[in-house]
């Protein structure tokens, strides 16, 4: 007993030295609580949508690296590969970083400037706006057409921004489904083929090339892989619910590609050109993502513009002259109760439809898109020449575009060690603390004062848990509360 009773004396200044070391855990903790309250706008790793109220209005990301102007059409169209920016903060992607492979870091030359002229027109012949959504990182420190570990390549300025990307879709896809009870998915790129037989648009609907050469009888009713051709395209949602048959979307008398074609450019796949002919690109992951493969009532295509018909500023003038009327005529022909250039001028484009999943297609309806006046179906001529970045003049409000603010991802580092650091060496403290408690309560005997110091060092390091437990929670409110996520520490100079 007196050894037990020696032991026990020590206690007081070890009590004492804890007293002061978890005072300062107290004030440093609440620090953190107040820094992220009142920085909750500095620290944003999330678009804000209230920035961009309404429609025609721009939201930005962090660092200004991903564009979302909003739209108020079932019409959502992406450019994941036109930017231009090349951040030193963002490594470049490479084989090593990406986990192996090859990486593909050309920018799809064109792609951003005839999103904006398409969307611009689509605006001109509506007055109301699609959905637009813009990655400015070039393809070299970003790839938005991929899932985040080959995308961003472990970069976490890269990963902000694809997920930036991408939660600007899921947005723009809620506001159609809220608006028409469905809308589709337009994924806008640029490739490089240059061989005659392969200067086409290629639409792709995740069906391979292989694929598309079968009948329409295979294609409306047989399989594609183990599922059936339905099922496996992102356009599901279309064919179950808008009275349309899976060959008629792709390549009937209303499909895009046969619209577009019309209007002069050869496009695949279509009435005219049913199959590719070569090369194919038939969807990347945003296409299988965000169409209706998987499920809900957003389709999905992929539009890959051949770079010979969008290599000049004229050139991708006259293509966007003809994608955009082409768009709206096929979704005015393919959705039911779609009018999206308010024809009967009664302000109502579309009718929210209840929408179900039905067991086999349903039989096509009636109507066909008429071919414009003085519509060609010869394809614009020439040689595919040197490519050339295009840029061109739009009505977008564009003028704070490159008015970046200053990086601090070193700061942020270095922030975020020192926060992992002091929580960890909290916890650590904290549980010391809780087992010397219940030591001194042991051997206490009965002792008074014993007893009261017992309980006055559970009573910290319990309390000290509950207020880290607290502060977390206080975060994560004030994320829930506010849309902007602050347990993820993101330093911009306002």
């Amino acid at each position: 007993m007196p050894r037990i009773a020696q032991t026990v004396n020590v206690f007081p200044m070890i009590k004492h030295q804890l007293k002061n070391i978890s005072k300062i855990v107290f004030y440093l903790i609440g620090g953190l609580i107040i820094l992220a309250t009142v920085s909750v706008k500095n620290v944003s790793a999330s678009i804000n949508f209230s920035d961009c109220p309404s429609p025609g209005t721009i939201c930005f990301g962090n660092n200004r690296n991903i564009e979302y102007i909003r739209g108020n059409l079932p019409i959502i169209i992406s450019a994941p590969h036109g930017g231009y920016l090349t951040p030193a903060q963002i490594p470049s992607r490479t084989s090593g970083s990406c986990g192996g492979g090859s990486i593909i870091t050309a920018r799809d030359i064109g792609s951003q400037e005839y999103t904006r002229e398409v969307a611009d027109l689509i605006h001109q012949s509506t007055g109301r706006w699609p959905h637009i959504i813009i990655n400015h990182l070039h393809r070299s420190r970003l790839d938005a057409n991929r899932p985040i570990s080959s995308a961003a390549c472990g970069s976490s300025l890269a990963e902000e921004a694809w997920r930036e990307f991408h939660s600007a879709i899921d947005f723009a896809k809620g506001l159609s489904t809220n608006q028409c009870g469905r809308g589709h998915y337009f994924d806008f790129h640029t490739n490089w083929h240059n061989n005659a037989n392969e200067q086409y648009v290629e639409m792709g609907n995740l069906l391979v090339a292989s694929q598309l050469r079968f009948s329409d009888l295979h294609l409306d009713t047989g399989l594609c892989g183990g599922a059936s051709c339905v099922n496996e395209s992102s356009l599901r949602s279309l064919v179950r619910n808008e009275g349309v048959t899976l060959s008629q979307a792709l390549r009937g008398v209303n499909s895009l590609g046969t619209i577009l074609q019309r209007r002069g450019f050869r496009s695949t796949p279509s009435q005219q050109i049913p199959s590719p002919t070569g090369r194919f690109f038939n969807g990347g992951y945003n296409t299988g993502h965000h169409g209706s493969k998987y499920g809900g009532v957003i389709d999905g295509t992929q539009v890959e513009t051949n770079l010979y018909m969008i290599n000049s500023a004229s050139g991708v003038t006259s293509y966007s002259r003809s994608l955009a009327p082409s768009i709206l005529d096929f979704l005015n022909a393919n959705y039911q109760n779609f009018d999206l250039r308010d024809t009967d001028r009664n302000g109502i484009i579309c009718q929210v439809s209840r929408v179900t999943s039905s067991p086999s297609p349903t039989p096509p309806r009636a109507g066909s898109v008429t071919p414009p006046p003085g519509s060609s179906p010869t394809p614009p001529g020439g040689q595919l020449p040197t490519p050339t970045p295009v840029r061109g003049t739009y009505n977008f409000p564009l003028a704070q575009l490159f008015d970046f603010s200053p990086r601090l991802s070193d700061l942020e580092s270095v922030f975020e060690n020192v926060v992992r650091g002091v929580l960890g060496f909290t916890l650590i403290i904290l549980f010391i603390m809780i087992i010397i408690g219940g030591y001194k309560y042991l051997t206490s005997g009965g002792d008074p004062k014993s007893l009261e110091s017992a309980k006055a060092t559970l009573t910290y390091a319990i309390a000290g848990v509950l207020l880290i437990s607290l502060s977390y929670l206080i975060l994560i409110l004030i994320q829930e509360t506010t849309g902007t996520n602050i347990t993820n520490f993101r330093l911009v100079v306002p």
